[in-house]
């Protein structure tokens, strides 16, 4: 009678967690193009800075974000920055879920899925922060 119980609660989990997968999978394919919007971060992280500085400097800003909870407990580089390292670890823990999901399961395709997108967009950012890298190196070597 417990090993029913217990097969009948997996059996819960299992489904549990396939609806949760079913969900984040479509979720994050509404807004995963998005994601790549951070390569701008990343390319002109210089003057990012420089204009997160000038924010910075007033005093009207910081408290209408702190007020709205925006800058709860973080800097407004971090609550820039946070979103970027995030993605970064997303295929990380897919892959650990992934490693330990049945391949006969539902979930393992979505899991999949998932990870290949994610992938793709962390190869798309650093690809973009690697060239704006090399542009960057190219034009101060124009400009001696």
């Amino acid at each position: 009678e417990k090993l029913s119980f217990t097969v009948h609660q997996s059996v819960q989990n299992q489904a549990a967690l396939e609806e949760i997968l079913y969900h984040l999978y479509h979720h994050l394919n509404e807004v995963s193009p998005y994601f790549k919007s951070y390569s701008q971060i990343c390319q002109n992280y210089d003057s990012f800075l420089l204009a997160i500085e000038e924010c910075n400097k007033h005093p009207q800003l910081l408290s209408y974000l702190k007020e709205k909870q925006i800058l709860h407990r973080c800097s407004l580089v971090s609550l820039c920055v946070k979103p970027i390292n995030q993605i970064c670890k997303i295929p990380i823990y897919l892959r650990a879920l992934l490693k330990y999901t049945p391949s006969e399961s539902p979930s393992h395709l979505i899991l999949y899925q998932l990870l290949t997108q994610f992938e793709n967009i962390v190869t798309f950012l650093n690809t973009n922060h690697e060239q704006s890298e090399k542009l960057k190196k190219w034009l101060e070597f124009e400009n001696r």
